[in-house]
């Protein structure tokens, strides 16, 4: 059985023009394709957790500033009020002007003030990648690209491709 170079006149060797090159492009695209998610997607996920986080604290810091000009309003209802004064006096202390008679009666308290519960927002992507992403099919790929033991399979499998990208068009059989 003839090998394929055999088969081939002698003054048709093969050369990188004849393909090789196209092949190492489509090798390299596939390489980047898989390496820029596999670098990229894990500080993204990054990047949306600081900003939940970031989110949180604010609606903290909201929370206690309301807390704040309560307390405020009371502070100086307290200064300026002496009803006020008598009636915490009165709730708090229990101190009661003489020859007063108490009758307990039971009073509807106000609600306590109930804090609105978080809801962190979304963090949208850039314009750009949010298009690019649009187009991709609904899978988990963070479970590829950002759970360590894949991810590092995808990087060396990348990288891997790139290195045979590169040598492939320098590599030129040996006539035989």
């Amino acid at each position: 059985m003839a090998s394929f170079n055999q088969d081939r006149p002698a003054h048709q060797s093969t050369s990188p023009g004849d393909g090789t090159s196209f092949v190492a492009w489509c090798l390299l695209l596939m390489a980047v394709g898989a390496f820029a998610p596999a670098v990229l997607l894990p500080e993204w996920r990054t990047y949306q957790a600081a900003r939940v986080a970031l989110q949180a604290e604010r609606h903290r810091l909201d929370a206690l500033h309301e807390v704040v000009e309560r307390e405020r309003r009371s502070f100086e209802a307290i200064q300026a009020d002496p009803g006020v004064v008598a009636r915490i006096a009165l709730r708090e202390y229990g101190l009661r002007p003489r020859g007063e008679n108490v009758i307990a009666v039971l009073a509807l308290s106000d609600p306590p003030a109930t804090e609105e519960p978080f809801v962190p927002e979304a963090v949208p992507p850039p314009a750009a990648v949010a298009h690019a992403v649009s187009h991709l099919p609904e899978l988990d790929y963070d479970a590829v690209f950002c759970d360590d033991q894949t991810r590092l399979i995808v990087i060396v499998m990348s990288l891997g491709l790139m290195a045979v990208a590169v040598w492939l068009p320098t590599h030129r059989p040996r006539a035989a």
